[in-house]
């Protein structure tokens, strides 16, 4: 129960899209859209990942059930090429989450023994969550790659998506937004524990916001994310917006999850983050 109140809490206020009372608080949406882009793109990264959790991001509190297709050699073990990941968390009404990604992977040692492995990663995602007549979409490609040096637990990913996000009612399409862009995610386990594992996340990312015809150009800079918080702790945007509305600015992150006002100071209104 605990589980899917939290998967439909997160669809309640996602910025995958639901409604806000500032219909067109597109700084708010712009943020809500970035993090949950990470965050999907680690949940299904995750579960067909060699080594650590890179990608960065929490879940949405519905774990995806991966089903191994096919194995590779690397030196003398295998690792899962191809896996099939699969949300399944829908109650008897009909709300929650469900969808599915296909995730392949290729491992190169340098040699053998391994010291280091050089990753590259395919996404295919599809991804929906229900709240009564309300029902919200993600599908899109994630393209990343890194490295993972034996001992060592800072590493680097570059990660490239292209994202489409859908919210409607019925037929009704309320939100449309698409994301596509590159970012380098940094991540630092810096001990025993996850509870001060740190993401930074670099990048340049483009938003559109189909239906209100406007396109956000972000630069992101030193955001940092640590467990336990979908958004930054840390860290800068700055943002351009062309089209029907024209204007740009800044948004700074922190000290407190979910805590961001924009450069003139007007705090924004962020979705709430639910951690299983």
């Amino acid at each position: 129960m605990k589980r899917l109140l939290a998967i439909l809490l997160v669809a309640a206020a996602s910025g995958c899209g639901f409604e806000r009372e500032t219909k067109e608080d597109f700084e708010s949406e712009l943020t809500d859209s970035l993090a949950d882009s990470l965050r999907a793109v680690a949940d299904a990264s995750d579960s067909g990942t060699i080594g650590p959790n890179l990608a960065g991001g929490d879940g949405i509190g519905c774990d995806g059930v991966a089903e191994v297709q096919a194995t590779a050699p690397l030196c003398l073990t295998n690792y899962p090429s191809q896996v099939h990941v699969t949300w399944s968390c829908v109650g008897p009404d009909g709300n929650g989450a469900s969808g599915t990604a296909d995730v392949s992977t290729t491992a190169v040692p340098d040699a053998c023994p391994v010291s280091e492995v050089d990753v590259t990663q395919w996404i295919t995602l599809a991804r929906t969550w229900q709240l009564g007549r309300i029902v919200a979409t993600l599908t899109g490609t994630a393209d990343l790659a890194w490295s993972n040096v034996l001992g060592q637990s800072a590493a680097q990913k570059t990660v490239t998506v292209a994202l489409d996000h859908r919210v409607a009612r019925r037929d009704e399409v309320l939100r449309h937004q698409v994301v596509a862009g590159t970012r380098t995610i940094a991540l630092d386990l810096n001990g025993v524990g996850d509870a001060d594992d740190t993401r930074v996340v670099d990048g340049a990312v483009g938003i559109d916001f189909v239906l209100a015809d406007v396109h956000a150009s972000v630069t992101e800079t030193d955001l940092t994310f640590r467990r336990g918080c979908c958004h930054p702790i840390s860290g800068s945007l700055v943002y351009l917006l062309t089209g029907e509305t024209e204007r740009g600015g800044a948004i700074v992150f922190g000290p407190t999850c979910g805590a961001a006002e924009t450069g003139e100071g007007r705090p924004l209104d962020l979705a709430p983050c639910v951690v299983d």
